[in-house]
């Protein structure tokens, strides 16, 4: 009788396992709230706020640069062996600010060069053609086209006699 009462235990309990997982298995999913037409669900992310655009305040050409990158002995007439610097002061520029020129003499492209700041903030920046011993410059009219990303910034003349 013992072994009676067992298998139906086992029986009723099985079959009750058995139940529970067909009617979880069946059960049918709690109906899903629909969101109206045009309501958000999510509060929408602020956007960023935008990093002014770097730019070149001012440029000064000159025969000296100072360790600070200021030019220090400004002029616009050079000498056929003169070393020339243009200065920039900059605003907004960070490290990865591409600044570059266009270099023409007498209205032909001479050359042109991208550089970049060396760290975010630098305000005094500069561009140096500096020649090579006995080297002399072309006399005639120069100038340079500077552009900060891409876009034209200011442009810039100056003469070697």
């Amino acid at each position: 009788m013992r072994n009676y009462l067992t298998a139906i235990v086992t029986v009723v309990v099985v079959a009750a396992f058995v139940f529970i997982v067909y009617m979880q298995w069946n059960a049918t999913p709690a109906p899903v709230a629909q969101v109206p037409e045009g309501v958000t669900t999510t509060a929408p992310v602020p956007a960023a706020p935008a990093r002014p655009a770097a730019a070149i305040t001012s440029i000064t050409l000159g025969k000296r640069v100072g360790a600070d990158g200021v030019v220090s002995l400004p002029a616009t007439t050079f000498g056929t062996k003169d070393s020339i610097y243009a200065g920039l002061t900059l605003q907004n520029a960070l490290a990865r600010t591409a600044i570059s020129y266009i270099r023409t003499y007498n209205g032909q492209y001479v050359d042109s060069k991208v550089s970049h700041p060396t760290k975010d903030g630098v305000t005094n920046f500069y561009f140096s053609w500096v020649l090579n011993a006995g080297a002399v410059r072309k006399a005639g009219n120069y100038s340079l086209t500077f552009y900060v990303d891409g876009v034209k910034a200011q442009t810039v003349n100056y003469t070697v006699r």
